[in-house]
């Protein structure tokens, strides 16, 4: 997957990109992944990453054979809910029946699963339309 991790912000935090190099119909993917995920254009460190994890085990497996877990540290859960979409995903658990919304570690839990599970599936399709086999593209660096 023509991604990598290396620019730095003026922050000094390292983020997530699409190499210079990567097909056009990808850029287009991210941007529309971006858009129903967070409906948002601007581009979210989280959902990149979780969109080149999505392709490293969509490429190898089947959608119906891959775990999805939530982020594990709570460090990380809360980093994610921070941002405005991520409550929504835990609005929908609860509404969805995954969690009761009385725990807010396991809700924040939930809403994570749901919207990584929102875009391995995503991913899963787009390959499935779309196989990365066609394209040409040359990595920046491994990950």
């Amino acid at each position: 997957f023509p991604v990598t991790i290396g620019k730095e912000r003026t922050n000094g935090v390292i983020f997530w990109h699409l190499t210079d190099d990567a097909p056009e119909i990808l850029n287009n993917f991210v941007h529309t992944v971006h858009k129903e995920i967070a409906n948002c254009s601007f581009p979210i460190d989280w959902i990149y990453q979780q969109i080149a994890y999505a392709f490293d085990e969509c490429e190898e497996n089947d959608i119906d054979n891959i775990t999805i877990e939530p982020d594990c540290y709570y460090s990380d859960l809360y980093e994610w809910v921070k941002d405005g979409y991520a409550r929504a995903y835990c609005d929908e658990a609860v509404s969805e029946g995954f969690c009761d919304g009385k725990d807010i570690d396991k809700t924040v839990m939930a809403g994570n699963w749901l919207a990584k599970d929102r875009i391995y599936r995503m991913v899963a399709d787009f390959l499935a339309d779309n196989p990365l086999e066609e394209y040409e593209y040359e990595a920046e660096n491994e990950r």
